[in-house]
């Protein structure tokens, strides 16, 4: 097997990968579309393949323009054939009674236009139309490359993402470690001061208050900074919290780590 023909195949599997069917399946598609009794030189067949695997066949006239960039889809055209284009059906002719068509050369009937039609469709379909096959071939380098584009942008922005996220996931945890520092000194604080309540908000943001009156509701209301409470603790539970604890730094350490994932719901 020709290095050639292996990376046909593997185009081909990719194209039927993506679209669901299978490539002889989309070859008869487009042959149906593109044989013609009589062809109209300004009309073709057009192809569109999108990323997500839809795809549809039509005809396409010379100069029309869908709208998308190459981005969006892939566009191939086909050229139309008539029978007279292949070389098996040049000596067919038209019977003289106007009633179906004889291949001159050898003696071949055709009843109609439909059976004519149905046996260069088939011929086209096995592969003896020279000019289907290059176009063929055309299509499948052009697929390739655009899918190539198009898993390469995916991939790209995949990873974008990814650095994406992790980076916020870095500022989350920052954030995080800043808050339970900044709780810790606050409640050192709190403890020192007139206060009875100490709250967190979920922006971070610490606030004391001589009671609760003086916090706004967490379902209704707003602290200054239009975030919403997150939670709150008393100055007799923090200090009943302590009883008998000789480093008292380090017990706060825990009681702002634990309220803070209480809070986070970790």
């Amino acid at each position: 097997m020709t290095s050639e023909k292996i990376e046909k195949e593997k185009i081909e599997k990719e194209l039927e990968e993506l679209l669901g069917i299978e490539t002889g399946d989309l070859r008869d598609e487009i042959i149906e579309k593109a044989v013609w009794l009589r062809k109209d030189p300004l009309k073709f067949v057009a192809v569109r393949i999108f990323p997500d695997g839809t795809y549809d066949v039509g005809i396409g006239q010379e100069g029309s323009y869908d709208g998308y960039d190459s981005g969006e889809r892939l566009w191939a055209e086909f050229s139309l054939i008539e029978p007279w284009d292949l070389p098996e059906y040049e000596t067919v002719i038209e019977n003289e009674d106007g009633d179906g068509y004889v291949d001159q050369d050898n003696g071949d009937v055709f009843e109609d236009d439909d059976e004519l039609l149905e046996a260069v469709r088939t011929t086209v379909s096995s592969g003896f139309y020279g000019r289907f096959e290059e176009e063929w071939k055309k299509f499948l380098g052009e697929f390739d490359e655009w899918y190539n584009a198009i898993r390469n942008t995916e991939k790209e922005w995949a990873e974008n993402f990814k650095k994406k996220l992790a980076q916020m996931e870095k500022e989350k945890a920052e954030w995080k470690a800043k808050t339970k520092r900044e709780l810790t000194r606050s409640l050192e604080e709190f403890l020192t001061n007139e206060y009875e309540i100490i709250a967190l908000y979920e922006s971070g943001k610490i606030r004391f208050a001589h009671s609760l009156d003086e916090l706004p509701d967490d379902h209704n209301e707003h602290a200054d900074d239009d975030v919403v409470m997150a939670g709150w603790m008393s100055k007799q539970k923090i200090l009943k919290s302590l009883e008998g604890v000789k480093d008292k730094h380090e017990a706060l350490q825990r009681i702002a780590d634990d309220w803070c994932k209480f809070i986070w719901g970790e």
